[in-house]
């Protein structure tokens, strides 16, 4: 699916409002760019002004991209740790901790995997994909994808 330039310059993403509110004080504009039919997936982009928020029990696992900006998460008994533009993160369902974002805000592109009877993981670690990870410098060496269908190498 392709995302129109409009959509991740901020143009086509309206006006910002409270983003759960109850929770802290981030100010957010987002659009939801493509849900499965079964609605248990989803994709989208967020952008947030400086805050904070409260997260118990994440209810979905999310992989995000920073487009611009970053981010600090804070995990209790554990050190935040701030994400920046050019990286991607994973939060897995059931985490919990504070979701802040720093003066100039935070631009991202998210993909969500909603399904209820997905069970929380014992390891509720961030899992970081770093520049390098990202741009292919931790890949294995090419070879045949699938080859009983296809010439694709990867």
């Amino acid at each position: 699916m392709r995302v129109p330039n409009n959509v991740l310059s901020g143009e086509a993403l309206g006006d910002f409002s409270p983003y759960r509110p109850e929770s802290g004080d981030l100010m957010i504009r987002s659009k939801v760019f493509y849900t499965s039919s079964d609605g248990q997936y989803a994709a989208g982009i967020w952008e947030s002004k400086t805050g904070s928020m409260e997260i118990t029990d994440f209810p979905v696992t999310k992989v995000m991209f920073i487009v611009e900006g970053s981010l600090s998460l804070n995990a209790p008994g554990k050190n935040p740790i701030t994400y920046s533009a050019g990286e991607g993160i994973i939060v897995p369902k059931g985490w919990d901790g504070t979701f802040t974002v720093p003066q100039g805000g935070l631009k991202m592109i998210y993909s969500q995997y909603i399904n209820d009877n997905q069970p929380t993981t014992d390891n509720n670690e961030v899992i970081l994909l770093d520049r390098d990870t990202l741009n292919g410098k931790r890949f294995s060496e090419f070879r045949p994808f699938d080859p009983d269908v296809s010439d694709i190498i990867a």
